[in-house]
């Protein structure tokens, strides 16, 4: 298991080389270095992949991160930070802009001249994401009150 484990980081490691870009990769790797408790490792690739232009919210590494705040701090107050980032990024924000180009296709609907519909964070609203994420967190949080309000709050949203 660790050859196969190994091999995949190792192929992982080759497509971040050719293309230091490439978040999904990075986000791969740090999952996978996550599961196998190299954590200092598995952070080095979240925060490489938050601080790719346009992956600022990544939901999966604000995830790990969140995660091993928890397993690392406890219910501290330092672990409540993360999952609020968390949270707030998986909401979809939609802003209207002018946009001076003609008729842009965007997933599969078309936009007029007059306004680009950009949306600022790429997670969708989904009640099955958000349930998932919750329930996580509402499991190692022990007692905190702080992460069961962030929790519900997620959930009922």
């Amino acid at each position: 298991m660790d050859h196969i484990i190994n091999n995949a980081v190792e192929h992982l490691n080759h497509a971040i080389a050719l293309d230091p870009a490439f978040w999904p990769a990075l986000v791969q790797k740090s999952m996978i270095l996550g599961l196998t408790s190299e954590w200092e490792g598995a952070l080095e690739s979240a925060d490489r992949v938050l601080a790719i232009e346009g992956q600022g919210e990544n939901c999966q590494a604000l995830e790990l991160k969140a995660l091993h705040s928890y397993l690392w701090y406890g219910d501290a107050p330092e672990s409540v930070n993360p999952l609020h980032r968390l949270i707030t990024s998986l909401q979809v924000a939609m802003t209207v802009s002018p946009l001076s180009t003609p008729v842009l296709p965007l997933c599969g609907y078309y936009l007029d001249n007059s306004t680009f519909l950009s949306y600022q964070k790429w997670e969708p609203h989904s009640a099955a994401l958000h349930s998932k994420i919750a329930m996580v967190f509402a499991r190692i949080c022990g007692k905190s009150v702080a992460t069961l309000n962030i929790t519900t709050g997620c959930i009922t949203q």
